[in-house]
């Protein structure tokens, strides 16, 4: 008589997992990646991406997660892409938009003389404006 029971072998991928939820996830993944265009109004969650920045990796997460537990490859490709562009906007949001700290200049450092068309596409020189008194550049970071 055996001392032990035989384990059954753990069952490998299959094809038969739904899945519609996995890509319906997808989705909710890029349309959160979307909706960080709708807050490029306010300051805050422009700069931070705060709501895409914390619920994309859930999302994300969960696809993966329903990967783990169905092991299915039908699963496989919403994983994969949700995990990507999760990862593109990240990188994309942090990465990419922070400038060298090297090339910008010190707070009060004199600006170098340029000419740059205004809000009516005349042109405008630093040094002219400069002699008609004191005046303020304001430069946008923005998606205008």
């Amino acid at each position: 008589m055996a001392d032990h029971l035989e384990q059954p072998e753990p069952a490998g991928p299959t094809t038969t997992a739904s899945a519609w939820p996995s890509w319906a996830l997808l989705l909710l993944t890029v349309l959160l990646g979307a909706s960080y265009l709708l807050v490029l109004d306010v300051p805050f969650l422009r700069e931070t991406g705060l709501p895409a920045t914390v619920l994309m990796p859930l999302a994300a997460l969960a696809v993966v997660w329903r990967l783990r537990r169905r092991r299915s490859i039908g699963l496989l490709l919403p994983a994969v892409l949700a995990v990507g562009l999760t990862g593109f906007f990240l990188v994309g949001t942090f990465g990419l938009t922070l400038p060298d700290a090297q090339a910008t200049p010190d707070a009060g450092a004199i600006a170098a003389d340029f000419t740059l068309p205004d809000h009516t596409g005349r042109d405008v020189t630093l040094s002219r404006a400069w002699k008609q008194g004191p005046l303020l550049l304001v430069f946008y970071r923005g998606h205008w």
